[in-house]
């Protein structure tokens, strides 16, 4: 399992690295409540914007894992006050 782990992240770092290859033109980023605007590279803007997906992606997903928690404790302890 860890030569497949080694395996895959080599892989997708070997991607990540040609992306940023061939992604290397500078892009004007501007937030529309500031009115400066930040030069980055292309592969800069794509790779932060995915990585802040992801972030959001797992922060729901756990809140619906915190909530589906709560909800089994609850019937098991109504389960368990029934039965007694």
């Amino acid at each position: 399992m860890r030569i497949i782990s080694s395996i895959f992240s080599l892989i997708l770092i070997f991607i990540i690295a040609i992306f940023a290859i061939s992604n290397r033109t500078v892009v004007d980023v501007s937030m529309f409540p500031l009115e400066s605007a930040y030069k980055m590279p292309l592969y800069m803007v794509v790779l932060i914007s995915t990585l802040f997906g992801f972030l959001w992606g797992i922060m729901i997903m756990s809140w619906g894992l915190l909530k589906a928690t709560i909800k089994h404790k609850q019937l098991s302890f109504k389960i368990k006050r029934s039965i007694d």
